[in-house]
């Protein structure tokens, strides 16, 4: 028994030192994807995200991406074909089908490159509230409370109601205002996203285990079959921003915050429950015949490890799980640059097989949440800044405390 304990200390000190470091991974995932704007840049949720991680990635890491951000940023500015334009124009953009998707999140590039600059003021910022105004807080599909909705649900229900919600629409939704109001300090903004992100919780957490169902028809209260990897993602990302614009009014909110507190401790937890054995987490979360799925790996690394350095979560409790999720996200790395394992984008399955059968191409992935693993390498940067562990010349050195907790993971859940 002690020589079996034995080598598991071994494996687990063994297994942790070769791997990328934050930056090598972000380094060469983003090399990579700057070679293809065609495919990558884009005025959407994804191309938000994409930008929003490597605007973070050149504060972080000194890499150098901003100048062909600002490219884009100002091409969209001055075709008269782009939102950007049109917005700045007062040219009337219809709404699109869901908030923050099309028109709605991308903003948040502006905003990185405004806090750049270290200005509040200006045409960036200008755009920024414009798009916020006109086509988040006026979005006008809604359930009777206010709460943002959908007319269409998934294959098999009804397409003519405003009853859907969709877990998607909490980080598309919600980011663009956390952000303006973390930077002029609004509380108006943050009392909105906060009973947004109260009545999301309400209609789609399972109080069993945390998770979040993909969504939902709130008329005949009909949940979607299951807990998409990356439904969770959006959701556990999203109340990230939230809490993070809370902060400043959480007494003034003490009922709001205390209750997306609680809810987001509850995913947390419920995710590291379902956490596979090599890290990641599945396409379908508490379903382990589904395959390894990315961009849900990256949201919970990165949004696991800022509420660790925020204090919301206990290091000692989630430490571990936060060094495995790196090395599994680690082999999605590719020696060409690309990542593997990202969901195409995909809206509600009416079965668990549609999802299990949704492929992950890399050049289709930019709706696909694939701009996250940049946040990922920031935050568990950040947390690593923090932690027990170091990095020295590419190599993690886990103090012996870390050790023993992997060592005595892999004895009791694989050799017993």
């Amino acid at each position: 028994m002690l020589i079996l304990l034995s080598w598991c200390i071994t494996f687990a000190l063994l297994d942790c030192v070769e791997g990328y470091t934050p930056k090598e991974f972000a380094v060469k995932a983003g090399d990579t994807m700057t070679t293809l704007t065609d495919k990558f840049f884009a005025w959407d949720y994804g191309g938000s995200i994409i930008f929003d991680g490597l605007y973070r990635c050149d504060k972080t890491f000194g890499t150098n991406y901003q100048p062909l951000l600002n490219t884009f940023l100002n091409k969209y500015t001055t075709d008269p074909d782009s939102f950007g334009y049109k917005v700045q124009h007062n040219i009337t953009v219809p709404f699109h089908r869901n908030v923050g998707d099309r028109i709605g999140m991308f903003p948040v590039a502006y905003l990185n490159r405004a806090s750049e600059q270290s200005v509040t003021t200006g045409p960036d910022v200008d755009l920024a509230q414009a798009v916020a105004e006109q086509y988040v807080l006026k979005f006008p599909i809604r359930l009777p409370d206010g709460t943002f909705a959908r007319r269409k649900g998934w294959k098999g229900n009804s397409f003519n109601t405003s009853t859907y919600l969709w877990i998607d629409d909490t980080y598309m939704g919600f980011t663009l205002l956390a952000r303006l109001s973390r930077m002029f300090k609004n509380e108006e903004y943050a009392k909105f996203i906060a009973k947004q992100r109260m009545s999301f919780n309400h209609h789609l957490q399972d109080q069993k285990d945390g998770l979040f169902f993909h969504g939902i028809n709130t008329a005949p209260k009909t949940l979607s079959c299951c807990k998409w990897g990356r439904a969770n993602g959006w959701s556990i990302t999203a109340s990230v921003e939230v809490l993070l614009t809370l902060t400043p009014f959480k007494e003034s909110m003490k009922h709001e915050w205390n209750a997306i507190m609680d809810s987001f401790r509850r995913h947390a937890r419920g995710m590291v429950k379902h956490q596979s054995s090599d890290g990641r987490w599945h396409q379908l979360v508490d379903d382990d015949t589904s395959y390894l799925e990315t961009s849900c790996t990256a949201m919970t690394i990165s949004s696991i490890a800022r509420a660790v350095n925020e204090g919301w979560l206990d290091r000692k409790e989630f430490e571990e799980s936060l060094h495995r999720g790196w090395k599994g996200l680690e082999t999605v790395l590719k020696s060409n640059g690309t990542i593997s394992g990202v969901c195409r984008g995909t809206g509600i399955q009416a079965a668990p097989i549609d999802y299990k059968n949704r492929e992950t191409t890399y050049l289709k992935t930019r709706n696909g949440g694939i701009g996250f693993v940049y946040h990922a390498a920031v935050d568990y940067q950040n947390f690593l800044a923090t932690s027990a562990v170091s990095i020295v010349n590419g190599q993690y050195l886990l103090s012996v405390h870390v050790a023993l907790t992997q060592a005595v993971y892999i004895y009791i859940n694989y050799l017993l």
